[in-house]
């Protein structure tokens, strides 16, 4: 069962110590997701963040997702690094104390894109809306095998990418991502969007281990593929799921 984060108007599910596994709105809120037309240098990033929640008159409580481009694929250290950062920006804000953070997250290194450092790319936060459908944001999945935490031993068949090797690394992403689904309470068929990240095309295999799935239907709107890496070395391919009341550009 998700916790609920009153305060902010969600729910979310436990999973790593710098981001949760899924969040998924409250009844009476429903979930609005801010992409930046250029990805912001974090520092830069954050301000905006704070500034757009404060120009729809929501508080810093209300954030329940990032979404990040990267330079480059780090190292375990290196994310381990990049993760010090972030929370030392969430301390800052007050939305972490004694337990990991609540929020959902991603993180993926866009192929040939010159970024220059780390920045935002979007932003998921809580909205006040009556009788909506459920509203929710499954974290970026990648082909870690449950229960052996995140680690480089976690990563399932690592180091192959021949194509029974990326096909398990499918099937054991849409298998992390549905149990999140389920403990969120959600359902793949209400999802507005399903994102693959990788270099490899894997947009027919990752339609065919949804299928396989207890419940899981190819959303409308389809699979969205980004030519990304996920963001440490090692990892493959990664999956988030989201339904949302509004999606904002932000300029």
């Amino acid at each position: 069962m998700p916790i609920e984060h009153l305060k902010g108007g969600y729910a979310y599910v436990p999973a790593l110590p710098f981001a949760s596994a899924g969040v998924v709105a409250l009844p009476g809120m429903s979930l609005a997701r801010a992409v930046f037309a250029e990805p912001r240098p974090l520092r830069a990033g954050f301000a905006a963040v704070e500034r757009h929640l404060e120009s729809v008159h929501r508080p810093l409580a209300a954030l329940c997702g990032f979404e990040f481009r990267m330079p480059q694929v780090l190292s375990p250290e290196g994310f381990l690094a990049f993760n010090a950062r972030y929370l030392t920006q969430l301390k800052a804000w007050d939305l972490v104390k004694d337990a990991p953070p609540t929020l959902s997250r991603t993180n993926v290194v866009p192929l040939g894109t010159a970024l220059s450092e780390d920045a935002v790319y979007a932003f998921s936060y809580t909205i006040e809306e009556r009788e909506v459908p459920e509203a929710f944001v499954v974290s970026g999945a990648p082909e870690l095998i449950p229960g052996e935490g995140f680690s480089g031993f976690s990563i399932l068949r690592r180091g192959e990418t021949g194509e029974e090797a990326l096909r398990d690394k499918t099937r054991c992403v849409v298998s992390n991502v549905r149990r999140v689904v389920d403990a969120l309470g959600a359902s793949w068929d209400a999802a507005c969007s399903v994102h693959l990240y990788s270099r490899w095309p894997l947009e027919r295999e990752l339609r065919r281990a949804i299928g396989a799935e207890p419940g899981g239907v190819t959303p409308a709107h389809g699979i969205i593929c980004h030519d990304t890496d996920p963001p440490v070395f090692g990892l493959e391919l990664e999956v988030d799921v989201r339904r949302y009341r509004r999606e904002l550009m932000l300029t």
